[in-house]
């Protein structure tokens, strides 16, 4: 049986669609995040999507970069994440 994988450009069209309506309710990965990574590192937050892990980060005093396919997904980050940073 074949299976379809959808190309770059179809998983980019299904991002920007969903950007504004998609919630994402999944747990952070805290204790692992608290475990592993040193305090103030710096974390790139590949697939960063609309910013939830990359806001957490943010708040915890990592210094943070994310990147995504999709840049109805990056512009929802970044608000998200200008919000963190006016919110201090």
């Amino acid at each position: 049986m074949a299976e379809n994988v959808p190309s770059s450009s179809q998983l980019v069209e299904f991002w920007n669609a969903s950007a504004t309506s998609k919630e994402f309710r999944h747990p952070l990965p805290k204790r692992f995040i608290e475990k592993y990574f040193p305090a103030g590192a710096s974390v790139l937050d590949i697939g960063c999507g609309q910013g939830r892990l990359t806001k957490y980060l943010s708040e915890s005093g990592f210094s943070v970069s994310g990147m995504d396919i999709s840049a109805a997904m990056l512009e929802q980050s970044l608000r998200l994440v200008w919000i963190c940073l006016f919110k201090r």
